[in-house]
């Protein structure tokens, strides 16, 4: 599973990298604030699917899983419709203030509907613990992407061409990861589910702040970059913040599959102090590791990955680095926490997304000044969260 999705992770970043050398900065700048907020509206959906995973790694039985399954797929799709009808309404509002063309947002926002059925199919493979499937889904998705996006680019599409790319990407990760759990569908169903729409939406509530706060704290500042600079300095900044997020994608398949090991266990009684300590030290070595090399070698990376053009205050690219590891530990303990039930947390991530937010709106004269703005917010993200998990009177075993 580890070594799958480092592979997918990877698949991810070529996607990014390819783009930044094909695009001028300034094309490369609209693609990644579109990117970014398809990846804050996703959260949505990513966050439903957390319910998922711990809902189906919770199950007692066959039967019940493939309940679970089946309504919850389904209910994945009314809300997913929903939120994006809302949104097409708002589109040229939200093209408006990123100062992009209004189609490129509905291409991003047909793109977060797909991601409702795809999260939902691909989170239970995680709650089954059926990595091997989940991985190949994500990996087709992302090489679609990048295959399909290269082609259209080169081809003279542009911008539209990288987002088609990920529209077709995401379809074929869906219908692939489908095609692994299709027999739940076919199964006979018991009509006494106490699964209800209206209890989805309250399962979902704590695990959608989450999401809202993590994605927040590592999109809105390139969001809020798009907004308030030109377009050549928006590609550069986005180009350094991917890269950092190389840290986030690096942890992220610990962190999933720490997710449903934690659930069963806190299902059954059992002691999760171990692998969540564990899970703590595998992100470490891999954020030791990155950010040794943006520390020493930040030219050689950004020239060789992303192409000279970008090389412009390339001794940023450590602070990033150490942004997104402060982000990738917090988003770990976070899911711990949700998982155990410790709702607390998410309300104090949230409070730190928003004052990220209202600081680089009045801070902003500066890249620099806004990645320490991130840093410092997050900073007092994590010290909050390692003293309530390891050192509050309630602390874990």
């Amino acid at each position: 599973m580890i070594f799958g999705s480092f592979f997918t992770s990877f698949i991810n970043y070529v996607y990014h990298l390819v783009m930044g050398r094909i695009l001028e900065p300034s094309n490369y700048g609209v693609l990644a604030a579109i990117i970014s907020l398809v990846g804050l509206l996703a959260l949505i959906s990513s966050s439903a699917g957390m319910v998922v995973a711990k809902m189906v790694a919770g199950a007692k039985d066959e039967n019940e899983i493939d309940e679970q399954i089946e309504t919850y797929n389904k209910y994945g799709w009314l809300l997913g419709v929903i939120f994006f009808l809302v949104l097409l309404l708002l589109s040229p509002l939200i093209a408006q203030f990123l100062k992009v063309q209004v189609f490129l947002v509905v291409i991003g926002l047909f793109v977060f509907l797909l991601s409702f059925p795809a999260s939902m199919v691909r989170s239970t493979l995680q709650g089954l613990m059926k990595f091997k499937n989940m991985v190949i889904s994500q990996a087709l998705e992302n090489l679609v992407r990048l295959a399909g996006g290269v082609v259209l680019v080169i081809v003279g599409f542009s911008v539209t061409g990288g987002l088609l790319g990920l529209l077709l990407g995401v379809f074929v990760g869906w219908v692939v990861a489908r095609q692994f759990i299709k027999n739940s569908f076919l199964k006979p169903k018991n009509s006494s589910s106490a699964i209800t729409f209206t209890s989805m939406l309250k399962s979902l509530t704590p695990f959608l702040l989450l999401s809202i706060s993590i994605t927040s704290l590592y999109s809105s500042d390139l969001i809020l970059v798009k907004h308030f600079y030109n377009s050549f300095d928006s590609g550069i900044y986005a180009a350094f913040s991917f890269l950092g997020r190389i840290i986030f994608f690096g942890v992220s398949p610990i962190t999933a599959v720490m997710f449903p090991i934690v659930a069963r266990n806190h299902s059954m009684g059992a002691s999760n102090g171990l692998v969540l300590k564990m899970s703590l030290l595998g992100g470490l070595i891999v954020a030791l590791i990155v950010n040794f090399i943006y520390g020493f070698f930040p030219n050689f990376v950004i020239g060789q990955l992303y192409g000279d053009k970008y090389l412009v205050s390339s001794n940023l690219l450590i602070f990033f680095g150490i942004f997104m590891t402060l982000v990738t530990f917090s988003f770990l303990l976070l899911n711990y926490a949700m998982i155990i039930n410790r709702y607390r947390a998410v309300w104090v991530s949230m409070c730190m997304a928003v004052l990220q937010i209202i600081l680089i709106l009045f801070f902003h004269s500066t890249m620099f000044t806004i990645v320490i703005i991130s840093i410092i917010v997050s900073s007092l993200l994590l010290i909050y969260l390692f003293s309530d998990l390891f050192f509050s009177r309630s602390r874990i075993s």
